[in-house]
């Protein structure tokens, strides 16, 4: 029996928990509130942990070395809500590690408070009925047992904690009426139940097969290139730098202006003794011969990007304008279309990837440092990337970062197409953005991807939904009648005159022409906008302002 942790246990607790839940992500991606095909919860979780822990794989260290680690990576490696909750929760229960080399009971559970208390705060308005109320009531019943005295090693510790995360988890519709309606559990929560099962498993000698990681690449055809292909891309080449004495002496700015002049989409991090830097160049060798002079490689990646290109893997890309002034605009884009159309319209920087793949805190933070700026606006367009976005924000620390809360590309559009680019009060431009958010209603139409019942609707899998936030505005089978009912809902209802039509790849132009003459014919003085996006997610996406 075991009664402290070390720093092998910790590791290999969280290695654990990352395989439970690894092997139980889909899951609980489908306990969407909406049978919706976008659930990325179990995907944001898995991902935000499995930074946190590359950076302790296999590396030898006590507790306090590799609690101190993991926090750190694992905070800027966040994505989505669930996951910057998940980040912010170890964040906390490492802090009260960081000087220890083992760990008890007491401090184990009082660790456990800690890490509650700091996922609270990392939200403006938490709610309970989440993840929140899973933590924190597992957290509160291993505290008030271990007083009792009914808790002597980590085995009962975590049986514990686990026995009161899943009754936590079981009463979560109860105290979110929307997930009683759609007859599911909450997913974050569920994700803590998977997380902490593998740790019991650890700790009960059970094996766990180290699951694939979601982050393998697709097998590369190489038979598409031969000697006259055009290599048009660059390769992406990042490196973390140790500064070595014996070497010359390193001027930040001038290093920086240097590998600007080598590439672009240029990235560096000064962090004490040690440089971080990515750019895409034509040249790496010269960006390396560059470097070497001041230090030595601790890691180096070198990708060539038209092999990505022709590849077309998953991930996040950050491009970039290439000329930047002390205000810019970063925006997020799940496709190629909308990257592009958000470039055009002025945006600085795009963060563009799969639409189920959120933007990572230190994603936020690679755009911010590209564009150098001291005032910053983001467009996160996402309700997963707000969090993510904010913390990138608070850990900036050469400028004002001020998050706008899009949750589709519609607001952004909107907030784009009407910004001042040239406005000198900058709080006041911000203000003016937020009304003209405010301003824009949207309705997604997409297909379910399962059967449910949700407010005594029943929805039949591969039925149009019509979703006004986490309100149910129409079921059909076909998406014109869906889309066009809830045009006429809208238009009928509202002093709104202006409908912006984003259409997702599955929409035929057939279909989007019927809806714009629906429009036409029935409501003539209204202007209507479609654009066609690259989104595999969702079908339709109208915006009305």
């Amino acid at each position: 029996m075991t009664t402290t942790i070390s720093g092998k246990q910790y590791q290999n607790l969280i290695d654990y928990g990352i395989r439970n839940l690894t092997i139980y992500c889909n899951k609980v991606n489908e306990l969407n509130v909406f049978p919706v095909p976008d659930g990325d919860t179990g995907t944001n979780m898995v991902k935000t942990l499995q930074n946190g822990f590359r950076a302790i794989q296999g590396v030898p260290g006590d507790l306090k070395d590799l609690s101190q680690k993991f926090s750190k990576a694992v905070v800027f490696g966040a994505r989505g809500n669930s996951g910057v909750i998940t980040a912010q929760f170890f964040k906390g229960f490492s802090e009260c590690l960081f000087e220890k080399t083992e760990a008890d009971l007491q401090q184990i559970a009082s660790a456990l408070q800690s890490g509650v208390q700091t996922a609270y705060q990392s939200v403006a308005h938490p709610v309970e009925g989440t993840m929140l109320t899973v933590l924190r009531e597992a957290s509160d019943s291993v505290q008030k047992n271990l007083s009792a005295g009914n808790i002597t090693t980590v085995e009962e510790l975590i049986a514990l904690f686990l026995q009161q995360a899943k009754r936590s988890l079981d009463n979560t519709p109860n105290l979110l009426p929307v997930l009683k309606s759609a007859g599911v559990v909450d997913s974050g929560g569920a994700g803590i139940v998977y997380l902490f099962e593998g740790m019991e498993k650890c700790l009960n000698n059970q094996p766990i097969e180290a699951p694939v990681s979601q982050n393998e690449e697709a097998a590369v055809d190489y038979s598409r290139f031969d000697r006259s292909s055009a290599f048009e891309y660059g390769y992406c080449t990042e490196f973390l730098l140790q500064l070595t004495n014996g070497k010359a002496p390193v001027n930040r700015e001038e290093f920086k202006q240097e590998i600007l002049s080598l590439g672009d989409s240029v990235v560096t991090v000064f962090d004490e003794d040690k440089i971080k830097v990515h750019v895409h160049t034509k040249a790496p060798a010269s960006v390396l011969s560059y470097a070497h002079k001041f230090g030595e490689f601790l890691t180096l990646k070198i990708e060539n990007m038209s092999v990505q290109h022709t590849e077309n893997p998953a991930g996040i890309e950050i491009w970039g304008s290439g000329e930047y002034g002390d205000f810019a605009v970063i925006a997020v884009a799940h496709d190629q279309k909308m990257k592009e159309l958000f470039q055009s319209m002025g945006a600085d920087a795009v963060i563009a990837g799969d639409a189920k793949i959120q933007p990572s805190t230190k994603d936020f933070l690679k755009a911010f440092a590209l564009t150098g700026a001291k005032e910053i606006f983001v467009f996160p367009n996402s309700k997963n990337s707000n969090l993510a976005a904010e913390k990138a924000g608070e850990f900036y620390p050469d400028g004002n970062v001020t998050v706008f809360d899009t949750k589709s590309v519609a607001e952004c559009y909107a907030a784009l197409s009407m910004m001042d680019f040239e406005a000198p009060d900058k709080a006041l431009l911000a203000d003016e953005i937020r009304s003209i958010i405010q301003n824009v209603a949207t309705v997604l139409i997409t297909k379910a991807a399962k059967s449910s019942v949700f407010n005594e609707t029943q929805i039949e899998k591969d039925d149009f939904l019509a979703l006004s936030g986490t309100e149910l505005l129409g079921v059909a089978k076909e998406r014109i009648a869906v889309a066009v009912r809830t045009l006429e809902t809208v238009l009928r209802d509202s002093d709104r005159d202006t409908v912006t039509l984003f259409a997702g790849n599955s929409v035929p132009e057939e279909e989007l022409d019927s809806i714009s003459a629906y429009v036409e014919k029935h409501h003539p003085l209204t202007d209507l906008d479609v654009i066609s996006t690259g989104n595999n997610t969702f079908d339709l996406l109208i915006s009305f302002e």
